[in-house]
């Protein structure tokens, strides 16, 4: 995991990020009555920056969701990388898989 030591060589904004999902992690290992390590695994990074942005900028992730149907937002992806990047992608109605529960 990223440490404190680690974490001090961070410089300016990223500095004080990484020192506040360090305290935010301390907090929550301190109302769950587990040991605090004084480290931030990769996997906590996201769950922390969607605390940050939650608490900071009352910002629900969640709640979010409901204005952005997966439909809808990947629809617009997939337009945007073929506008970009001249691509172009078709659905294939039958795909062939390695395995039946893969479909």
């Amino acid at each position: 995991g990223i440490n404190a030591e680690y974490g001090s060589k961070m410089k300016g904004p990223l500095a004080k990020e990484f020192d506040g999902f360090l305290k935010m992690k301390e907090k929550e290992c301190t109302e769950n009555g587990e040991v605090f390590s004084g480290t931030i695994q990769p996997w906590d990074i996201y769950h922390y920056m969607q605390l940050t942005v939650k608490e900071q900028y009352s910002v629900d992730q969640e709640l979010l969701k409901q204005y952005f149907p997966i439909d809808t937002v990947t629809k617009g992806l997939l337009e945007i990388y073929q506008r970009i990047f001249n691509l172009r992608f078709e659905k294939i109605s039958e795909p062939a898989a390695w395995h039946a529960d893969a479909s």
